[in-house]
């Protein structure tokens, strides 16, 4: 068995079952079904163009009242991070365990830092617990202080 890789490409695993090769594309995992942009959790991971995670969900930007979608903004991994907002036309869909974006993650603009303490992680497709504490306690640590 061989993985193979290259720079930025999905990794690909060749198995030699006597002589012939059979080649299974690592995909990201199943999301589930679409939903409305009301029900994504902070937390989810969110995967660009290319199916390659590039961080979490900080907060859905929107007016709730009126209905209107406005985009995400993204807490990249590993800690320490940053925050990118995906606007909504750089989104191709919502799902109940991620979201999956239209664009590559390096085209996505910074934000200002709007660090918000994640409520609920488990084990799998959302953020564990203790990631969320680290990078919540990172961004209290790097917020600029007013006095």
């Amino acid at each position: 068995m061989r993985l193979l890789s290259s720079s930025g490409a999905t990794p690909r695993v060749i198995l030699r079952l006597h002589g012939a090769a059979t080649i299974y594309t690592r995909a990201m995992p199943e999301l589930g079904p679409k939903i409305a942009f009301m029900a994504v959790r902070e937390g989810a991971p969110v995967y660009d163009a290319r199916e390659k995670r590039v961080g979490v969900v900080e907060e859905v930007l929107a007016d709730h009242q009126a209905g209107i979608f406005e985009g995400l903004l993204i807490h990249t991994l590993p800690l320490p991070g940053r925050h990118l907002v995906a606007d909504v036309d750089q989104i191709s869909a919502l799902h109940d365990d991620g979201v999956v974006l239209s664009v590559e993650g390096r085209i996505l603009r910074p934000a200002k830092d709007r660090a918000r303490q994640r409520s609920e992680g488990a084990e799998g497709m959302l953020e564990r617990p203790l990631q969320a504490k680290l990078r919540h306690l990172w961004d209290r640590i790097a917020r600029p202080r007013s006095r």
